[in-house]
């Protein structure tokens, strides 16, 4: 359930991970794609686009023992999607979240329940808008974690920042997930 009752914009996020850009692009015109995505008829409604986004994913701050709380199975967290303020180029958005914002980002890893802070960028493609510029993932031991940091000044301070960087009339999807890895490789 989203917020205030309403039917989540979606049921599932399935998010790869590769070593380079290339590997990455590659894969997503490749064979490999088609055999990722093959079965999707199964199970998602034809009727609904699919967001694809090739992104740049960046840890910007944890607690000192966010990788031994972190479930693999169940994970709460909230994810955020943003778009840049229109005036600011792709390279300038995340240029202003990496050097500035994740300073508040930190100060929330110190003064709340949130164990770590994922922000994702949208790499751009050529002649193409990406179907957002940002994604933040806040992780959360709790739903009463989640409940009192809403309830504090962090989202003022954060919301305050945002207006330097972020479209704030802009639609943006947020909601709360519990993550599940499936499989992974070693690095």
């Amino acid at each position: 359930m989203a917020l205030g009752g309403k039917e989540p914009p979606f049921d599932g996020m399935a998010t790869l991970y590769f070593s380079a850009l290339e590997d990455a692009r590659a894969a997503m015109s490749g064979p490999l794609w088609s055999e990722l995505t093959g079965d999707a008829g199964d199970f998602v409604d034809s009727g609904t686009a699919a967001l694809r986004v090739l992104c740049d994913e960046h840890l910007m701050s944890q607690k000192q023992d966010a990788d031994r709380v972190i479930k693999r199975t169940g994970q709460l967290k909230i994810i955020r999607t943003v778009y840049r303020r229109r005036d600011l180029s792709h390279a300038q958005f995340k240029d202003y979240w990496l050097k500035n914002h994740s300073k508040l980002e930190d100060k929330v890893i110190a003064t709340t329940g949130v164990q770590r802070i994922v922000a994702t960028f949208a790499v751009p493609e050529a002649g193409k808008d990406p179907d957002f510029d940002g994604m933040v993932e806040l992780y959360f031991n709790s739903t009463e974690d989640i409940r009192t940091m809403f309830a504090g000044p962090v989202p003022q301070m954060m919301r305050s920042d945002e207006e330097n960087f972020v479209q704030m009339d802009a639609p943006a999807v947020r909601l709360i997930a519990e993550e599940y890895v499936i499989g992974e490789t070693a690095t």
